[in-house]
């Protein structure tokens, strides 16, 4: 019943974030959505939507999540969840627009703290949404398909006389890289070279990045790019790397805070029961962040965390059931004395 109230999730992480200090680290705004399997004819938002883990549609619920990526640390931490609607009363409306107006929410949030770069996967490459965060201030990092149609920007010089300049010098064949910079190798087996571009399509320049990567005698290519045309090439093929961190998220919500567990139906109740749990999982990722202070050995383990919190939570019943005071805890620390209750003296 307490998620009928709308409660401030998305105040409550940043002021957990600035409290730890992950505010003061190199950070990107991400976006993804995550398969929910929920069943009931009287579910809010049920419809067919993709399920990464099946490769296809299946019936269920979507939850579209805008996180944080902090690049200093190599993480992510979850800012605000929204589920997708099944359908929507404006014709003209899509799910694209959806998943804009998600970002676009928390726009003052990020600007404020100097955070103008969104990360998102192929599916965000549209020109509606690079548009719409371009107006609020934003810019995009996603990725290309791999036969992308793009063209070398003309740098010669300019002939005098009438007629418009000279803005394009052919298209791009990304079997044939001489024309492209090479930046420094990230690790053994990925070569990285990039190029500002013009996209046709999105009707625009952009930044883009090859990465180049063999693996057993095969080459495979992956085109990222950036709306920044003055983001370091370096920094995108990092922040989209980075990305991923919010895959685990999902996999935790999923397997330890009940993120696809809810059983309430209202939208509501539903926006509440994901916020919930997402924001619980950032909390717990900050208590294990204040144990671990090396961040380059730093390996959080959620079944162990859940399993300290619910022996906590069984060692305070019993204290209570058992009206213990805190002089007893010698008595709690004996050797002889359980494990949970040991725990809690400590």
């Amino acid at each position: 019943r307490w998620f009928e109230r709308p409660f401030d999730w998305p105040a409550l992480n940043w002021t957990a974030l600035e409290q730890a200090g992950v505010t003061d680290h190199l950070l990107a705004a991400c976006l993804d959505c995550t398969f929910l399997p929920k069943s009931g004819a009287q579910t809010w938002g049920l419809a067919s939507f993709h399920n990464g883990a099946t490769g296809r549609s299946e019936k269920g619920c979507e939850a579209c999540v805008v996180g944080l990526l902090d690049l200093d640390e190599h993480t992510a931490y979850t800012l605000e969840a929204h589920q997708t609607p099944a359908g929507f009363d404006d014709e003209d409306l899509t799910r694209t627009d959806f998943y804009l107006e998600c970002v676009l929410a928390q726009r003052e949030a990020l600007l404020s703290r100097q955070i103008r770069h969104v990360v998102g996967d192929g599916y965000f490459a549209k020109t509606k949404f690079i548009e719409g965060l371009e107006h609020a201030g934003l810019h995009l990092v996603s990725k290309l398909r791999c036969d992308a149609n793009l063209r070398h920007l003309y740098t010669g010089p300019r002939k005098s006389g009438p007629g418009r300049p000279k803005l394009y010098d052919g298209k791009v064949d990304f079997e044939e890289l001489s024309r492209f910079e090479q930046l420094p190798s990230p690790r053994d087996g990925v070569q990285l070279y990039w190029a500002d571009l013009n996209s046709p399509h999105f009707g625009r320049n952009l930044r883009v990045v090859v990465v180049v990567q063999e693996h057993k005698g095969k080459r495979r290519r992956t085109l990222l790019f950036t709306t920044d045309m003055e983001l370091d090439p370096g920094w995108v093929y990092r922040m989209y790397k980075a990305r991923f961190q919010q895959e685990f998220i999902f996999r935790d919500g999923k397997q330890f805070v009940g993120l696809a567990d809810g059983q309430m139906r209202d939208q509501v109740k539903r926006h509440e029961h994901l916020n919930a749990s997402l924001s619980a999982l950032n909390l717990l990722r900050l208590e294990d962040r204040a144990e671990q202070e090396d961040a380059s050995t730093r390996v959080i383990s959620m079944a162990s965390w859940k399993r300290r919190k619910y022996e906590q939570y069984q060692a305070r019943r019993i204290c209570a059931y058992l009206d213990l005071t805190p002089e007893q805890h010698k008595k709690l620390a004996d050797p002889e004395a359980p494990p949970c209750l040991r725990r809690l003296a400590s």
